[in-house]
């Protein structure tokens, strides 16, 4: 038996056969820009956006550290959108699966976000963003799965 490595099966013969309603699409078109912005914002701001944006007190003892768990976590959230262009590009018909994505990103960061509040001198918005998304996920996730039948 001959074993070779076929690169091929990285990205298979795309389908893009997805049936439900192009709002979901431009949903995720929507979300996924920001969520590009943000993740660059998070790897070269020189603060990560940890204190210009989501204000954070970075005069203290390990900032660094902070402005590099930032920066990690941008690099993170680099790698995700990445796919998730990648589905808008060739395989639509993950865009539900994607947008389920979403929704569970929120309910994590919410979650987590209880359990270990920052301290900020503001309100950070990716807060107030997540409280906004979550429920308007729900509803496109609904929207996502609906097949259009002609």
């Amino acid at each position: 038996m001959n074993t070779i490595i076929d690169f091929s099966m990285l990205l298979p013969a795309p389908c893009n056969n997805y049936a439900g309603p192009t709002l979901a699409v431009w949903f995720l078109v929507i979300i996924n820009t920001i969520g590009t912005i943000r993740s660059l914002i998070h790897m070269f701001f020189h603060d990560g956006g940890a204190q210009s944006i989501a204000t954070m007190n970075l005069n203290v003892s390990g900032s660094q550290n902070i402005v590099a768990i930032f920066g990690q976590w941008g690099g993170m959230q680099l790698i995700m959108a990445f796919f998730i262009w990648i589905i808008l590009w060739r395989y639509r018909e993950f865009v539900p699966l994607m947008i389920g994505e979403v929704l569970i990103e929120q309910l994590v960061r919410i979650s987590i976000g209880h359990l270990k509040p920052t301290i900020t001198t503001g309100t950070p918005p990716g807060r107030t963003g997540s409280m906004i998304l979550l429920p308007v996920s729900v509803i496109m996730l609904i929207i996502s799965l609906m097949r259009n039948t002609a």
